[in-house]
């Protein structure tokens, strides 16, 4: 080892050495510039997907290197660990200049004005270049003699040598200008990114230049210069978020958000809790390092479901002192771009509000249909059995009178006539009862089948239900089911008391996309335009009404002598109506 100074003279130029006592403070000043330069390549890693981030791991990278060998170059002991050493730094300069062009031009967005053919021979001369520099001892382009005088090592540099350094000084200075327009066309945060991503080169160049000056000195101006770009490079990262304000914003986001937010890693564990979710698990032990299996301890009905399941959504309730909440739970896989597991999303959106809304909206709903199924059945009693109490009172008046003069002929006929009314009454009560006590509970054809069986065996009517489809439970909402119900039981209401009719048939079949269902009789028939126009006729009114609100339409089809036809169709729902045949 030379005792005295060294120093490497290379592309004609003479570079001050560092001092070749080991333990100096220039090496251990060096060694912490290489730490830095590192740390902050391995930094800039977890950004690996922006924008010219790769770029800047490699220069850094790249930097701390040649710094390294710089210093292990001061320990050489032979011209041809010197050779090697100066080969290899060279090198490092040109692939450090390159990186930092790529860098810029990714980063400005410069890089897609340009074309690939341009970058591809902007990379292939810096290739060419380091080739010459390492292959020189077959060629001897750059240097042609090496020697060592006083314990100082020289390189001279050949004209061709010059003329290869060139390139990169071009390329430097154009990479400079990259990032000037970069910083000029930008405004706000991302203009003092570029200013900040500008500033460590000159930093850096003047620590060369220093370097050629002044010597090395205790400490070492090449180190110095990279050290403080670096330290430029980790402020710019703390205090203007380099590639990290998208991550900054997504953190702000989440510590914001109204919703629980738990992300666990494929081993179970928390990793990470907003405040929403702290407050759902407030007085318990589960927090970020304990395992989901704690937390369901805590939260039996919470579920999380395998790891392979993409997105899973399902609601569940927690009771907190007196207060029952809604929550509804979403929890999504976190993969890779390679498509392995690392994790899971777990958010807990609060429904508590909307429970109660739509408790509060069934409610008026079902008070609703209430009052308009009151209101419906209020019109039917007024129209049938509620009239019959005013003949009743007039009746009994008109008896007492023909008593009182001794009309008995005249008041047996009435009192005849009165007995049919009450027999009509009593089978219209029981008609009543009986049609509001079946319901579609046990299905619509069990319910059918059970009102067309009270009138064969009350009414001795003649009446049947004819299937020409495959039904199936689901063809129709139980809602609509109630409806076609109460309008088949109208229907035959009015055969039983109007028609006159002797056989009756209800049929269901299937049109297109829609069950048609037709309630036939063989009775005396009436005018439709007649009976709708009249005010004493509500039940028509009344079907129509309830086959609107489920959806369908209502005809009717009668004439005098004719019997009636009355057609309903309603449209199919469900799975079932593709079995429907016809």
């Amino acid at each position: 080892m030379y005792n005295s100074l060294k120093q490497i003279c290379y592309l004609g130029e003479s570079m001050p050495p560092f001092h070749a006592v080991p333990g100096t403070s220039s090496e251990y000043f060096s060694f912490l510039a290489i730490a830095i330069l590192e740390g902050l390549a391995i930094h800039t890693w977890q950004y690996r997907k922006e924008p010219g981030a790769l770029w800047q791991v490699w220069l850094q990278a790249s930097k701390g290197l040649w710094l390294f060998v710089l210093v292990v170059a001061i320990r050489s002991t032979t011209i041809q660990q010197e050779i090697i050493f100066l080969q290899i730094e060279t090198v490092l300069s040109v692939v450090v200049c390159y990186q930092w062009f790529r860098f810029t031009a990714e980063i400005s967005g410069f890089e897609r004005w340009m074309s690939m053919g341009l970058i591809r021979a902007i990379g292939g001369t810096m290739g060419f270049i380091s080739v010459v520099i390492l292959t020189n001892k077959w060629h001897g382009l750059i240097w042609n003699s090496f020697r060592m005088e006083g314990g100082v090592f020289h390189a001279p540099r050949s004209a061709i040598g010059i003329s290869l350094a060139m390139p990169i000084y071009l390329l430097s200075a154009f990479t400079v200008w990259i990032n000037i327009r970069w910083a000029l066309r930008n405004v706000g945060l991302r203009r003092r990114q570029a200013w900040i991503f500008l500033l460590p080169s000159p930093v850096s160049w003047a620590g060369h230049i220093l370097c050629f000056v002044l010597g090395t000195g205790t400490f070492a101006p090449r180190a110095m210069g990279f050290c403080l770009s670096s330290l430029i490079m980790i402020w710019g990262f703390h205090r203007w978020r380099f590639y990290s304000i998208l991550p900054l914003a997504k953190e702000v986001l989440i510590n914001g958000m109204e919703d629980a937010l738990m992300v666990l890693d494929d081993e179970g564990y928390i990793v990470e809790l907003n405040a929403p979710a702290k407050a759902i698990f407030a007085g318990v032990t589960v927090s970020v390092g304990s395992t989901f299996e704690e937390a369901r301890k805590e939260w039996p009905e919470m579920f999380c479901p395998a790891a392979d399941d993409s997105v899973s959504v399902w609601e569940v309730q927690r009771r907190q002192g007196d207060v029952t909440c809604y929550y509804r739970t979403t929890t999504s896989s976190l993969r890779s771009p390679a498509g392995n597991v690392l994790g899971r999303v777990m958010v807990f959106k609060d429904v508590s509000r909307e429970k109660l809304q739509q408790v509060r909206i069934v409610k008026q709903e079902r008070s609703l249909a209430m009052m308009a199924e009151r209101e419906r059945l209020g019109r039917e009693l007024h129209g049938g059995q509620g009239q019959v109490w005013s003949y009743f009172s007039l009746t009994t008046q008109m008896l007492r009178t023909m008593l009182a003069r001794q009309k008995y002929e005249q008041a047996e006929q009435e009192l005849t006539r009165l007995y049919q009314v009450v027999q009509e009454m009593n089978t219209g009560f029981r008609e009543s009862i009986y049609g509001l006590q079946t319901s579609v509970a046990a299905g619509l054809i069990h319910a059918l089948e059970k009102q067309l069986e009270w009138y064969r065996k009350y009414c001795e009517l003649d009446v049947r239900l004819e299937l020409r489809c495959d039904w199936r439970q689901g063809m129709l909402t139980p809602g609509t089911e109630a409806q076609l119900l109460r309008i088949v039981q109208e229907s035959m209401v009015n055969i039983r008391k109007s028609a006159q009719a002797s056989r009756a048939r209800v049929i269901l079949e299937r049109v297109d996309g829609d069950l048609l269902v037709s309630v036939e009789d063989n009775g005396r028939g009436f005018d439709v335009t007649e009976a709708l126009a009249s005010s004493g006729h509500h039940g028509l009114n009344i079907m129509r009404e309830r086959a609107e609100e489920a959806g369908g339409t209502l005809n009717v089809v009668s004439q005098p002598g004719c019997g009636t036809v009355v057609w309903l169709s309603i449209p199919l729902v469900g799975e079932g109506w593709d079995n429907c045949l016809q």
